[in-house]
């Protein structure tokens, strides 16, 4: 999880099934809005409206980290030094994205 809670906190189960349906995922705060749009795009509900491979996602994905990558207290440009943890997850997603 991005945001480190779920996006539909309801009373019942129905009503989080009912709000994964039908509403759309609220902001995730200290995310920056390139990452977001691609995380929107794809949790589309539409699915002509997502990515069509896993490799669009990535590259996506990839292109918006190099952007501006959010840590949970840290906005840090593409050319300072991310903390080992943070960029061991860029490092394995770059790897992935190469195979």
């Amino acid at each position: 999880m991005l945001s480190g809670h779920p996006p539909f906190n309801n009373v019942s189960p129905v009503m989080i099934a009912m709000g994964h349906m039908r509403l759309s995922p609220p902001a995730i705060p200290n995310i920056s809005n390139n990452i977001q749009e691609v995380v929107f795009k794809a949790l589309e509900k539409d699915p002509t409206k997502r990515f069509s491979t896993a490799i669009e996602f990535a590259n996506a994905f990839e292109k918006a980290a190099n952007q501006t990558v959010v840590t949970a207290d840290l906005t840090i440009g593409k050319d300072k030094k991310l903390d080992s943890k943070t960029s061991s997850f860029w490092q394995t997603l770059s790897n992935w994205r190469k195979k």
